[in-house]
């Protein structure tokens, strides 16, 4: 993977990574001139050449050191053996050449069989060590290929047009390209991700069970960690994502990058969605203040997406104060009304529309919209008490400060916020809780 880097960043690594192949073929060098040095050594001082299983022993026992560092340095790859643990591989070495050191200085009056068989025997258990240690795998290229179809079954698909048959010809597009080795599995997803059907190859039957999933959100992120789990180990793989592209949770970018970092590559199908019909209103302007009896200009800003006539209702707290009809465009389209500010404190005006053929808007529920516009007049007070003539005192000094007063009970009391927030000041008297 590559990582974005500053103006500088191609200079250090690449001298970065001249240093560590520096570094790494001065490691080769040396375990070569260990290797040699050994060989001459136990040649020259200890007969080597006329053993030659404790001769073969040394040199399998260096092979394992030399071709971690020769991989490390890139001299050269073997991509059908690895070790798991290279380092360990690496320190068999000297196990291996004690063991041989130790062969050498066999007594002489063993026999030449029962030398050779116990050089041989131990030879082996001592390589076999080694190498286990080493975490030693042999194998072969895969040439197996896994396609993961990941599936979106949430309930914004239903909004895609002929869903149903763009994914069954996915799935048939899919099929057709494969190889008799390679193999299909189908993973499905919405709020929640299940394995609809495992791995099998192309002439195998298709899987009849429908796996059952929570439809209410797209969680792509879950879909892609389970559509990793689907993947055999015997083979490579790739995704083939098959979805709307609309995600409501998880993070679809970390385990995007998940597929990346195992090097799984994810193909993305498109599926867009249609757009029903729908007349809404986008907007609902209106000065936020104004004075008593002056001119109010009222905007309903719509949406529509196709030409329909429509009745236009407006409510000022919830009273019905105009109703007609009128013809909007398609598209956008800005409605301007009139209105006179006829009473001080703050007023709800909601407006609502009624599309006529209720073909042309599917989804009512964006037909209306509210403002509150606060008319500046005398100011106003609202006592609230259960009887009149106790809280006439009251009355009596509020209007004397220049309140509008009005006496309510309890029952009469406004029944939501914008009721009371009409008055300047509202006053609790005696009423029952």
């Amino acid at each position: 993977m590559d990582h974005p880097r500053g103006a500088a960043g191609p200079q250090h690594a690449r001298a970065g990574f001249e240093g560590r192949a520096m570094s790494a073929g001065a490691a080769l060098a040396s375990a070569l001139g260990v290797f040699v040095a050994t060989l001459v050594w136990a040649i020259r001082s200890k007969g080597l050449a006329r053993r030659p299983l404790v001769l073969a022993l040394l040199a399998l026992g260096f092979a394992p050191a030399l071709l971690v560092v020769a991989e490390g340095a890139g001299v050269v790859t073997i991509p059908r053996i690895r070790f798991e643990r290279p380092l360990l591989a690496a320190l068999s070495t000297p196990f291996v050449v004690f063991v041989a050191l130790r062969l050498l200085a066999l007594p002489a009056r063993l026999s030449r069989r029962r030398r050779t068989l116990i050089e041989l025997l131990t030879g082996i258990a001592t390589l076999c060590a080694a190498l286990a240690a080493g975490g030693l795998a042999i194998g072969r290229p895969l040439d197996r290929l896994t396609v993961v179809v990941l599936l979106d079954r949430s309930r914004s698909i239903d909004l895609v047009p002929n869903a149903s048959n763009r994914i069954a010809a996915e799935l048939l597009a899919a099929e057709a390209e494969m190889r008799p080795e390679d193999r299909i599995a189908r993973v499905v997803f919405g709020a929640t991700a299940a394995i609809e059907e495992t791995a099998r190859g192309k002439d195998a039957p298709r899987a009849a069970h429908r796996a059952e999933i929570a439809r209410d959100g797209t969680d792509i992120a879950a879909g892609l960690r389970q559509a990793l789990l689907a993947i055999p180990p015997d083979s490579a793989a790739r995704i083939a994502l098959v979805s709307d592209g609309v995600a409501t949770q998880g993070d679809t970018h970390a385990a995007a990058l998940s597929a990346a970092a195992l090097g799984v590559p994810v193909d993305v199908v498109p599926l867009d969605q249609g757009r029903p019909p729908n007349v809404r209103v986008a907007g609902f302007r209106a000065p936020s203040r104004a004075a008593l009896g002056e001119a109010l200009d009222l905007k309903v800003v719509t949406e529509s997406s196709a030409e329909a006539e429509v009745e236009l209702r407006l409510y000022r707290d919830g009273e019905l104060v105009r109703r007609g009809t009128t013809r909007l465009r398609r598209g956008q389209d800005v409605i301007a009304l009139r209105e006179v500010a006829q009473a001080p404190g703050l007023h709800r005006y909601t407006v609502e529309l009624g599309v006529h053929d209720s073909a042309r808007d599917l989804t009512p529920a964006d037909n209306a919209e509210s403002t509150f516009v606060r008319v500046q007049g005398p100011s106003t007070a609202l006592v609230l008490d259960a009887s009149p003539e106790r809280a006439r005192p009251l009355v009596s000094a509020l209007e004397d400060a220049g309140f509008q007063v009005e006496i309510a009970s309890a029952p009469a009391a406004p029944a939501d916020v914008a009721g009371f927030a009409r008055h300047d000041l509202v006053v609790l008297g005696e009423i029952p809780a």
